[in-house]
């Protein structure tokens, strides 16, 4: 009788272990199933907007513009003041004589393309385009642009560029009256590289 027991036990633990394991694995697998996966984020940022700008510094000059976007590229065109500055002779410490100012004027028009953000607020590109200076003549130019929102309707600029005009060394010594002395010019003429800061208003 004991031995009778003690089976009809055992067969009733085993039918119940049976009973509660696909029990327990259809919840497992539920849960499973409901788990979300964290959204990745995406490593460009697209923007499609019109925006009025201010540009300060020696790779666009000082002046306004605007900046059109189209996913993750950018039409941008800008208007500012671009002096030029040359130190001119040399005395006998190896200072400068003489400086003067070129008050010249530039036109800026590139294409932009971002090709990384590092956060959802900001992205990395790089940019290409055309100058014009009334001093230095006709150039182009290339660099790296970086911009960061911080707020709906305000993005900060930065642009680290170089502009190559072919003439304008050649311009700029002539609007200096070709003097006969040495004449070193500060951020170059031929090459000219800086950086601007700047504000777009995205409407």
């Amino acid at each position: 009788m004991k031995l009778i027991a003690s089976g009809l036990s055992l067969a009733s633990f085993t039918a119940a272990l049976f009973a509660f394991a696909p029990s327990a694995l259809a919840q497992t697998t539920a849960d499973q199933g409901t788990t979300e996966t964290a959204p990745v984020r995406e490593k460009t940022v697209t923007r499609y907007d019109i925006s009025p700008l201010f540009m300060a510094g020696m790779a666009h000059g000082v002046g306004g513009g605007l900046q059109l976007n189209g996913s993750v590229f950018a039409l941008r065109g800008s208007f500012g003041y671009m002096p030029v500055f040359a130190a001119i002779g040399e005395d006998s410490e190896g200072n400068a004589e003489d400086f003067k100012a070129l008050h010249s004027y530039q036109a800026n028009a590139d294409l932009l393309l971002f090709f990384w953000a590092p956060s959802d607020h900001s992205r990395i590109g790089v940019s290409g385009g055309y100058r014009y200076n009334n001093v230095l003549g006709h150039g182009a130019a290339w660099g790296l642009e970086v911009e960061a929102d911080v707020a709906k309707h305000m993005t900060l600029m930065l642009s680290l560029s170089t502009a190559y005009f072919p003439e304008g060394n050649e311009r700029a010594l002539d609007a200096l009256g070709n003097p006969d002395k040495s004449v070193e010019f500060a951020f170059g003429s031929n090459f000219l590289s800086g950086a601007s800061v700047g504000m777009r208003l995205p409407i």
